[in-house]
Protein backbone atom coordinates (compact mmCIF):
# COMPACT_ATOMS: atom_id res chain seq x y z
CA UNK A 1 0.00 0.00 0.00
CA UNK A 2 0.80 3.69 -0.14
CA UNK A 3 0.17 5.96 2.44
CA UNK A 4 -1.04 9.53 1.55
CA UNK A 5 -1.82 12.04 4.15
CA UNK A 6 -2.53 16.03 4.74
CA UNK A 7 -1.66 17.68 8.52
CA UNK A 8 -4.46 17.40 10.90
CA UNK A 9 -6.77 19.73 11.56
CA UNK A 10 -9.15 19.20 13.96
CA UNK A 11 -11.32 21.56 12.35
CA UNK A 12 -11.50 19.99 9.16
CA UNK A 13 -13.17 17.32 7.76
CA UNK A 14 -11.66 14.89 5.13
CA UNK A 15 -13.42 12.91 2.02
CA UNK A 16 -10.79 10.48 -0.03
CA UNK A 17 -11.81 9.84 -3.44
CA UNK A 18 -10.44 7.69 -5.72
CA UNK A 19 -11.32 8.27 -9.05
CA UNK A 20 -13.34 11.50 -8.48
CA UNK A 21 -15.83 9.74 -6.17
CA UNK A 22 -15.76 9.50 -2.58
CA UNK A 23 -14.21 6.58 -0.95
CA UNK A 24 -16.97 5.61 1.98
CA UNK A 25 -15.28 5.49 4.93
CA UNK A 26 -12.51 7.48 3.82
CA UNK A 27 -13.06 10.10 6.10
CA UNK A 28 -9.47 10.96 8.07
CA UNK A 29 -6.63 13.13 7.05
CA UNK A 30 -4.94 9.89 6.09
CA UNK A 31 -5.06 7.28 3.60
CA UNK A 32 -3.77 3.82 2.83
CA UNK A 33 -4.35 3.03 -0.82
CA UNK A 34 -3.88 -0.58 -2.51
CA UNK A 35 -5.47 -0.37 -5.52
CA UNK A 36 -4.54 1.86 -8.91
CA UNK A 37 -6.31 4.93 -9.36
CA UNK A 38 -5.63 8.63 -9.21
CA UNK A 39 -6.79 9.55 -5.26
CA UNK A 40 -7.20 13.19 -3.89
CA UNK A 41 -8.89 14.84 -0.95
CA UNK A 42 -11.24 17.35 0.17
CA UNK A 43 -10.66 19.49 2.97
CA UNK A 44 -13.60 21.14 4.85
CA UNK A 45 -13.55 23.71 7.26
CA UNK A 46 -15.96 24.46 10.18
CA UNK A 47 -17.37 27.38 7.79
CA UNK A 48 -17.88 24.38 4.97
CA UNK A 49 -15.94 25.81 2.40
CA UNK A 50 -13.78 23.26 0.63
CA UNK A 51 -10.44 23.11 -1.14
CA UNK A 52 -9.38 19.80 -2.96
CA UNK A 53 -6.02 18.31 -2.92
CA UNK A 54 -3.44 17.69 -6.44
CA UNK A 55 -4.37 14.16 -7.70
CA UNK A 56 -2.17 11.48 -6.72
CA UNK A 57 -2.45 8.64 -9.75
CA UNK A 58 -1.14 5.53 -7.94
CA UNK A 59 -0.45 2.48 -9.98
CA UNK A 60 -0.62 -1.54 -7.89
CA UNK A 61 1.48 -4.05 -10.29
CA UNK A 62 0.87 -7.65 -9.96
CA UNK A 63 3.26 -9.77 -8.29
CA UNK A 64 4.84 -12.59 -9.43
CA UNK A 65 2.93 -16.09 -8.98
CA UNK A 66 5.07 -17.92 -5.89
CA UNK A 67 7.22 -20.81 -7.38
CA UNK A 68 6.65 -24.34 -5.80
CA UNK A 69 10.59 -25.83 -5.52
CA UNK A 70 10.61 -29.23 -6.32
CA UNK A 71 13.85 -31.57 -5.87
CA UNK A 72 15.30 -34.18 -7.98
CA UNK A 73 16.31 -36.78 -5.45
CA UNK A 74 16.70 -36.95 -2.07
CA UNK A 75 17.08 -34.24 0.78
CA UNK A 76 18.92 -36.42 2.69
CA UNK A 77 22.50 -36.15 1.92
CA UNK A 78 25.75 -37.80 2.73
CA UNK A 79 28.71 -35.16 2.39
CA UNK A 80 30.05 -34.45 -1.29
CA UNK A 81 26.67 -35.37 -2.22
CA UNK A 82 24.08 -32.73 -3.51
CA UNK A 83 20.29 -32.57 -4.75
CA UNK A 84 18.96 -30.56 -7.56
CA UNK A 85 16.08 -28.16 -6.87
CA UNK A 86 14.07 -26.34 -9.47
CA UNK A 87 11.09 -24.46 -10.36
CA UNK A 88 9.52 -23.47 -13.32
CA UNK A 89 10.60 -21.14 -15.49
CA UNK A 90 8.58 -17.84 -16.81
CA UNK A 91 10.17 -15.93 -19.02
CA UNK A 92 11.34 -12.05 -17.87
CA UNK A 93 11.65 -13.29 -14.17
CA UNK A 94 14.40 -13.54 -12.31
CA UNK A 95 15.64 -16.46 -9.22
CA UNK A 96 17.46 -15.53 -6.26
CA UNK A 97 18.35 -18.64 -4.07
CA UNK A 98 18.73 -18.89 -0.03
CA UNK A 99 20.06 -20.51 2.24
CA UNK A 100 18.72 -20.26 5.14
CA UNK A 101 17.76 -17.10 3.99
CA UNK A 102 20.92 -15.88 2.62
CA UNK A 103 21.42 -15.25 -0.95
CA UNK A 104 23.22 -18.68 -2.40
CA UNK A 105 22.10 -18.61 -6.39
CA UNK A 106 22.49 -17.30 -9.09
CA UNK A 107 19.74 -15.86 -11.18
CA UNK A 108 18.85 -19.68 -12.30
CA UNK A 109 15.75 -22.21 -11.98
CA UNK A 110 17.59 -24.53 -10.76
CA UNK A 111 20.07 -24.88 -7.80
CA UNK A 112 22.69 -27.70 -6.96
CA UNK A 113 22.30 -27.89 -2.92
CA UNK A 114 25.32 -28.96 -1.34
CA UNK A 115 24.98 -27.88 2.43
CA UNK A 116 22.55 -28.69 5.52
CA UNK A 117 19.87 -25.78 5.73
CA UNK A 118 16.71 -24.14 4.89
CA UNK A 119 16.47 -23.23 0.85
CA UNK A 120 14.22 -21.33 -0.17
CA UNK A 121 13.70 -18.78 -3.67
CA UNK A 122 12.30 -15.10 -4.29
CA UNK A 123 11.33 -14.80 -7.88
CA UNK A 124 11.20 -11.01 -9.09
CA UNK A 125 9.39 -9.64 -12.32
CA UNK A 126 10.95 -7.14 -14.49
CA UNK A 127 8.80 -4.49 -12.53
CA UNK A 128 10.53 -5.47 -9.15
CA UNK A 129 7.83 -6.89 -7.72
CA UNK A 130 8.30 -9.92 -5.98
CA UNK A 131 7.38 -12.87 -4.78
CA UNK A 132 8.38 -16.06 -1.85
CA UNK A 133 8.42 -19.26 -2.90
CA UNK A 134 5.38 -21.15 -1.31
CA UNK A 135 7.61 -24.01 0.14
CA UNK A 136 11.08 -24.38 1.23
CA UNK A 137 13.37 -27.28 1.14
CA UNK A 138 15.18 -29.11 4.29
CA UNK A 139 18.25 -30.52 3.14
CA UNK A 140 20.33 -32.65 5.96
CA UNK A 141 24.26 -33.41 5.03
CA UNK A 142 25.69 -35.92 7.22
CA UNK A 143 29.16 -37.01 7.44
CA UNK A 144 30.78 -39.54 5.83
CA UNK A 145 32.58 -42.64 8.06
CA UNK A 146 35.75 -41.99 9.59
CA UNK A 147 38.09 -44.99 8.05
CA UNK A 148 41.29 -45.83 8.90
CA UNK A 149 44.54 -46.99 6.57
CA UNK A 150 44.01 -50.62 6.13
CA UNK A 151 46.75 -52.85 7.93
CA UNK A 152 48.17 -56.04 6.62
CA UNK A 153 48.99 -59.36 8.67
CA UNK A 154 51.95 -59.97 7.12
CA UNK A 155 54.74 -58.43 5.10
CA UNK A 156 53.62 -58.90 1.68
CA UNK A 157 50.37 -58.97 0.07
CA UNK A 158 51.26 -62.28 -2.88
CA UNK A 159 50.73 -65.35 -1.68
CA UNK A 160 50.05 -68.95 -3.12
CA UNK A 161 46.13 -70.20 -3.65
CA UNK A 162 44.53 -71.66 -0.56
CA UNK A 163 46.32 -69.18 1.84
CA UNK A 164 45.24 -66.17 3.45
CA UNK A 165 46.03 -62.70 4.12
CA UNK A 166 44.19 -60.51 7.00
CA UNK A 167 43.28 -57.05 6.34
CA UNK A 168 41.81 -54.36 8.84
CA UNK A 169 41.09 -51.13 9.64
CA UNK A 170 41.43 -49.40 13.46
CA UNK A 171 37.74 -49.62 14.74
Amino acid sequence: SVEMSVSDNAGYKYQWQKNGSDINGATKYSYSALDSGIYSLNVINSKGCKNKTEDVKVMVFNAPAAPLILTEGSSQLCQGDSVMLKVTKTPGYSYQWKLNGGAVGTDSVMHSAKSSGSYSLIVSNSIGCSAPSTNSITVTVSPLPVIGSISLMGNDTKFCRGESITLSVSP
